[in-house]
């Protein structure tokens, strides 16, 4: 931006504001093939308050920054009340942050962001989250250089820049692990994995799909259940898990969600989806006229998978089965004519699911950062 610009934060009051805010990513990654652009239409549908059950207990409002009219970066801010209810808090978050590289511009938005929170009486600020620990979390700290995956950030360098220079301190780190064909391990652990499926009952089953609004219940139970202690842990309401089944489906392989169980009782579950991120590039952003096809065949290439997510229940845990659990997902994703797993995303110190995954062969080769600042 030069001297004679003059910068200025908006809120998004407009349909068409709200298309500037959803298109502008395009503007900050043009030329860096590695980004995965979003579907225009599924970002348009997500800041919309009647299609997404997010807002149903949360407060958002979206900015804008534009220097002579023309959007040079973006945020949103909001207020989580089953977040702060759930861990008796009066935090805000941020999220959905882009900015061309021009601290003025970041400094601006924060300071939007911090003073409609704090007039709200929230007393700190936490994120980036899109919108909260169930989604994309984090600015990228390590592995610039390889591409992201499915539902997974992928941010510049210089954010870490604009968060340290604003004042924000490390909240957590988030990791991501690796699993490739030539490194997972599982036949030393063979004796004693089939001795945990013995000694506690444990079978291990395919989602089935004809049943899929009844499967996405108990994996829901279980998600709540397990995850329950976890640092950030926003339980997900009906409406916000049957949204992302919904979401999901249509890329779902059946082999690769497990549900593990002992004598009928689902006890753990692993999700894994089929990397779309080649072909979200392939889309740029519209899958219509051209891009369903692009999309599709890209898709049907693709080698990759990402473990969104994994849980066992509390009563369940310390018994072998996050060891289990990861094991078999490794061998189904293996199965089904994958060859590389990222497990992701895990906290930096759930030690549990970090020494389970490294044991199997796993490396962390990514992390992301969240950050927090006092208001």
């Amino acid at each position: 931006m030069t001297a004679a610009q003059t910068l200025r934060v908006q809120r998004v009051e407009s349909k068409r504001m709200l298309r500037s805010f959803v298109k502008f990513p395009w503007k900050v990654y043009r030329g860096k093939p590695l980004w995965a652009p979003p579907l225009i239409h599924d970002e348009l549908h997500r800041f919309n308050p009647r299609k997404n059950p997010f807002y149903e207990h949360s407060r958002v409002q979206l900015f804008l920054a534009l220097a002579d009219r023309r959007p040079v970066g973006r945020i949103a801010v909001f207020i989580n009340r089953n977040h702060n209810q759930f861990h008796n808090d009066r935090i805000g978050f941020f999220g959905f942050f882009e900015c061309l590289p021009d601290f003025s511009a970041s400094r601006q938005l924060f300071d939007a962001a911090a003073h409609w929170l704090k007039e709200r009486g929230m007393t700190s600020m936490r994120g980036p989250m899109n919108f909260s620990t169930n989604e994309a979390c984090g600015f990228l700290l390590e592995g610039f250089d390889k591409p992201p995956i499915t539902m997974m950030p992928y941010t510049p360098q210089y954010y870490l820049d604009f968060a340290q220079q604003y004042g924000f301190r490390k909240s957590k780190d988030l990791y991501a692990y690796l699993i490739t064909e030539k490194v997972f391990a599982w036949e030393k652990y063979e004796r004693l994995l089939s001795l945990i499926k013995e000694r506690e009952s444990f079978t291990v089953r395919s989602v089935n799909m004809r049943k899929w609004r009844q499967e996405a219940e108990t994996v829901k139970e279980i998600y709540n259940a397990s995850w329950s202690r976890n640092w950030g842990f926003v339980p997900m309401t009906k409406a916000e898990f049957d949204h992302l089944a919904r979401h999901i489906k249509p890329i779902v392989n059946p082999q690769l969600v497990l549900i593990v169980e002992t004598n009928g009782v689902p006890a753990g579950f692993s999700l894994t989806l089929p990397d779309i991120s080649a072909a979200l590039r392939k889309a740029n952003g519209r899958l219509f006229p051209f891009g369903l096809l692009r999309f599709m065949v890209a898709l049907r290439k693709s080698d990759q998978t990402r473990v969104l997510l994994l849980a066992v229940k509390p009563e369940f845990q310390k018994r072998g089965l996050a060891g289990l659990l990861i094991t078999e997902t490794a061998r189904a994703i293996l199965k089904a004519g994958y060859t590389v797993a990222e497990m992701s995303w895990t906290l930096e110190d759930n030690v549990l699911i970090n020494k389970a995954l490294e044991r199997v062969g796993g490396q962390p080769y990514k992390k992301y950062r969240i950050y927090e600042i006092v208001l």
